[in-house]
């Protein structure tokens, strides 16, 4: 005599608790990819702000003389709002007889203009909109040692996850840097108006030489 067919299977409640396993596995992979898609966005705007701030150091390198001309306020610098207009000069072909070569106040006039168009983007364009440049960029640069040649390149932008605000103690923290500060873009959409958390800085330092004798022994 045969035995009663006893089902076999799964049952409900390991179905159940298998969709919630993979569920939860799902969840944890998707939130690692947005991670990791911040990281990448704030890696691309660093590489690139400090790609910017070496260009601009070349600038004025090659134009050293007129070093001054590149200065701008410690903390407004240069945004979107208050960008270089287009230069009545172009500078960047050799001298002809129908194009004479620029001079220096020209060069800097250029130099200006082509910078900031990188980097607010407008060098690169979509649509008619700008695909490059940096987030809500702002652009300081500065000489504590004027006439000499100690520079200083602040750069800020607006990254994507706020940060604890900066201790303000600690002076190589570049996030102590004025740059940008006051600008609401860099504004905690959570909290509006009472802290800088999402603006991030990178700041460089240099001492470029004008060949006068006057920066001897100058360091950054």
């Amino acid at each position: 005599m045969s035995l009663p067919h006893r089902p076999s299977g799964f049952t409900l409640i390991e179905v159940m608790i298998t969709v919630f396993v993979v569920a939860v596995g799902l969840l944890s992979v998707a939130g690692l990819q947005a991670f990791a898609k911040k990281s990448n966005f704030d890696a691309i705007q660093r590489t690139q702000a400090a790609a910017l701030a070496q260009d601009l150091i070349e600038r004025i390198r090659a134009n050293a003389a007129q070093g001054a001309g590149y200065v701008t306020d410690a903390s407004a610098g240069w945004s979107s709002s208050n960008a270089p207009g287009a230069p009545t000069q172009s500078c960047s072909t050799s001298s002809t007889a129908s194009s004479p070569a620029c001079t220096p106040a020209q060069v800097v006039a250029f130099d200006k203009y082509q910078w900031t168009r990188a980097l607010f983007g407008a060098a690169e364009s979509l649509n008619g909109e700008s695909a490059g440049g940096l987030s809500e960029p702002t652009a300081c640069i500065t000489n504590a040692t004027a006439p000499c040649g100690a520079y200083t390149i602040a750069i800020a932008w607006r990254g994507i996850t706020p940060l604890p605000p900066a201790d303000s103690s600690d002076t190589a923290n570049p996030a102590n840097n004025r740059c940008g500060s006051g600008n609401a873009a860099y504004d905690d959409i959570a909290n509006p108006g009472t802290d800088t958390r999402l603006r991030r800085v990178i700041v460089v330092r240099t001492v470029i030489d004008d060949h006068s004798g006057r920066c001897a022994g100058v360091t950054p």
